[in-house]
């Protein structure tokens, strides 16, 4: 085993187990802001740029918003 390696396989073990801490706080965060996987993913998209809502849509791999998502404050749509 080499130095390299055996430093990547520790390096890899930390990071792991700082997921592995993360995680539960994350997901309790989530759900105390009441959020899906979508919504998640859905900023992290709008973090990067501002998109039309339907291109946002074709991102998510979903159909267009409806009065639901514009009501719950998921997505504006312009007037």
């Amino acid at each position: 085993m080499s130095t390299i390696s055996g430093l990547a396989r520790e390096t890899m073990r930390a990071f792991l187990e700082v997921i592995a801490l993360a995680e539960p706080m994350i997901a309790d965060l989530w759900k105390s802001h009441h959020l899906t996987l979508s919504h998640v993913q859905c900023m992290r998209i709008l973090r990067e740029q501002p998109e039309v809502a339907g291109d946002l849509a074709r991102k998510l791999s979903s159909s267009a918003p409806d009065d639901h998502t514009t009501v719950r404050g998921c997505v504006s749509t312009p007037v």
